[in-house]
C-alpha cells in the first residue's frame, strides 16, 4: 500500500488594515487615508473596518465621527450612535480608596447623613468631547451605585445610594441624604465604600461637617445685567421664551449654555434660592427656543459666561 506524503502549509494571516481618520474641532471626519499627507488636522489611527467603507463611499461619513472611548481611555473613531455613551458597570465590585484625586470623588458627612458625589472637569470635559451635554446617553440604564459596608466587608451592607450618572455629567456634583444613619451601624473609622465602576477612578473622603459648594463657583459672581443683551429670557405663563443676538458666534465660542434660575424674592445664599439649571443649545435658541416650565415672576439669572444674559 502506497502511503501518502502530507506536506505542511504555513497560514499566515493577513494584519488587519490601519486606518488614519483626520478630524476637526468637533470630532467631524474631514478626510481618511492609509499614509499621512500634509494637513493641520489631527489624526487617529483605527483597524475598524467602517473606517474604509466611509473612505470608499460604500458608507456615509457623516454618521461617524472621532469621539472619546471610555473603555480605551482614548479618543477613537466611531458610529455617532456610540458617542457619549455610559459603557455597562463592571461585574465585580471595587473598594474606593480613601482619599487621593479621582475621575469620581465621594465626599461623606456621616453626622447628618449626606453624600457628595463629584465628576472630575477633566474626565467630563474628555466625556463630552466633540459632544453637546444633550448627546450624553445611558440607553443600558447603567447606575453608578455606592455602597456603605463595614469596613473591608462587602457582605455587610449600611446604605446603598443610586446615582444617575447622566445627570452626575450634567450637574457636575450631585448633594444625596443618605437613607439611614451610618453612626447607628458603624463607627466613622470602621466603613468602606463600594462600587461596580462605570469610571476608571474613584476616591472618598469623610468630613466632619457639610458645607455647600458649587464645583461651577464662578458662577455666583457672574450675575446677568439687562442692557445690551445677548441672550433674553422671557418668563411668560406658559414657560420660558429663549432669544439671542443674530451674531451671537462672534461673541462666545460655546456651543451651549448653561444657566441657573434663582428666585429673587428669596435673600438667602445662591443654594437656598436655586429652582432651575438650563442646558441650551445656541443655535436652537438663534432660532427662538421655547421651554414649557413654571417658575416664579421674578426671577434672577447666574452663569459663568462673559455674555449679558439676562430677563425682558
Amino acid at each position: 500500500m502506497e502511503s501518502e506524503v502530507i506536506q505542511e502549509v504555513e497560514v499566515t494571516t493577513q494584519p488587519p488594515k490601519q486606518y488614519l481618520v483626520y478630524y476637526g474641532l468637533q470630532g467631524d471626519i474631514k478626510h481618511i487615508t492609509k499614509n499621512t499627507f500634509d494637513t493641520a488636522d489631527e489624526y487617529v489611527v483605527t483597524e475598524n473596518a467602517d473606517a474604509g467603507m466611509v473612505a470608499s463611499g460604500h458608507l456615509n461619513k457623516n454618521e461617524y465621527c472621532i469621539s472619546y472611548n471610555t473603555a480605551t481611555d482614548k479618543l477613537d473613531f466611531m458610529k455617532r450612535s456610540d458617542a457619549g455613551v455610559f459603557r455597562e458597570p463592571e461585574d465585580l465590585l471595587y473598594r474606593i480608596p480613601e482619599g487621593g484625586a479621582g475621575d469620581i470623588g465621594v465626599k461623606l458627612y456621616p453626622t447628618q447623613n449626606i453624600m457628595c458625589v463629584d465628576i472630575s472637569k477633566t474626565t467630563k470635559n474628555k466625556l463630552l468631547w466633540g459632544l453637546r451635554i444633550q448627546d450624553i446617553s445611558n440607553p443600558q440604564g447603567s447606575q453608578l451605585n455606592i455602597y456603605i459596608t463595614e469596613k473591608n466587608n462587602p457582605d455587610m451592607l449600611i446604605a446603598q445610594v443610586q446615582i444617575d450618572p447622566v445627570e452626575l455629567v450634567q450637574e457636575e456634583r450631585l448633594i444625596i441624604e443618605i437613607p439611614t444613619n451610618i453612626q447607628r451601624h458603624a463607627n466613622w473609622n470602621n466603613i468602606s465604600l463600594f462600587t461596580r465602576r462605570l469610571f476608571e477612578n474613584y476616591t472618598y473622603t469623610i468630613y466632619e461637617t457639610f458645607i455647600d459648594q458649587d464645583p461651577k463657583n464662578d458662577l455666583r459672581i457672574n450675575m446677568s445685567a439687562n442692557d445690551d443683551l445677548h441672550v433674553s429670557i422671557s418668563n411668560t405663563i406658559d414657560g420660558l421664551h429663549i432669544n439671542c443676538i443674530p451674531d451671537i458666534d462672534k461673541h462666545t465660542y460655546e456651543k451651549n449654555l448653561q444657566i441657573h434660575f434663582l428666585d429673587a424674592t428669596i435673600q438667602q445664599d445662591v443654594e437656598q434660592r436655586f429652582l432651575k439649571t438650563l442646558w441650551v443649545d445656541l443655535e436652537e435658541v438663534k432660532q427662538g427656543l421655547y421651554i414649557p416650565c413654571k417658575l416664579p415672576e421674578q426671577l434672577q439669572l447666574v452663569h459663568k459666561y462673559k455674555l449679558n444674559i439676562g430677563m425682558t
